[in-house]
């Protein structure tokens, strides 16, 4: 779902901004594709491919899936796919060889300059994948089953090491030594139409400490989002009435107002 940021009277002016409400369904698609990077996911069990690419999807990214090391390392191959990902998430024990040997293939076939951010998943505390961090062979290990929260620190992490020449990623891995900023007071305006997913974010929200209100359509979310400020917005781009660009339009109007 999009992220808008803050948009009350005191953050005027700071929402992202969104296609022109005279751009074509195709432009903004393409517009779309070029802002959401490109996720690779290896792993050959089906319930794991479904899952980690709505994890992926939910953070704004284009996920790929491949059954196989051979299938990704085809994948990374192509010429048109050279900078296109910029994430591949791999199992630990994905068939063809293991995680870590899949990065190294990796970072052989496409360069240093080029390479995605690997993030190796497996489980809890194993030491081959606490290895393989601290080697510099992949970038983060994820521990299976992922989480949205675990997902995205391990993006942050391997994130952080690309910015510092990825030195001593790999002892940062599970340490504990970061701290979560607090979210708790944080209000959260939530619009998508599908009850569920309403109940289930809103749920998992709540639970950080964070108020959250909801709006079932777009014009719920419009009428909701002009009564008062939140620190943030998710909106599925695809709500009732308008779609979240129209949506974002109109809020803005009315902050410039």
């Amino acid at each position: 779902m999009p992220v808008a940021p803050g948009h009350g009277p005191e953050n005027r002016g700071r929402l992202t901004p969104c296609p022109s409400r005279s751009a074509t369904p195709l432009q903004a698609t393409r517009d779309t594709c070029r802002k959401h990077p490109q996720a690779l996911v290896v792993t050959a069990d089906l319930a794991a491919q479904v899952a980690l690419s709505r994890l992926l999807e939910s953070l704004l990214f284009r996920a790929t899936v491949a059954a196989s090391c051979h299938e990704a390392l085809a994948l990374l191959a192509k010429p048109d796919a050279r900078e296109n990902y910029e994430l591949v998430v791999v199992d630990h024990d994905v068939p063809g060889m293991d995680g870590p040997g899949f990065a190294d293939q990796v970072r052989r076939l496409r360069g240093p300059g080029v390479s995605p951010r690997i993030l190796l998943l497996a489980g809890e505390g194993d030491p081959t994948a606490a290895a393989a961090a601290r080697e510099g062979r992949v970038d983060a290990v994820v521990g299976k089953p992922a989480s949205p929260s675990s997902l995205l620190d391990a993006i942050d992490r391997s994130s952080a090491g690309r910015g510092s020449g990825g030195q001593n990623l790999g002892n940062r891995v599970g340490s504990g030594e970061r701290t979560p900023p607090d979210p708790t007071g944080c209000r959260i305006l939530l619009a998508v139409d599908n009850a569920v997913t309403r109940a289930v974010v809103g749920g998992l929200l709540r639970a950080t400490g964070c108020e959250v209100a909801v709006a079932a359509d777009s014009a719920e979310a419009v009428a909701r989002a002009t009564e008062r400020s939140f620190s943030l917005m998710l909106m599925d781009v695809g709500v009732p009435t308008m779609d979240g660009f129209e949506v974002c339009t109109r809020i803005r109007t009315w902050e410039q107002e």
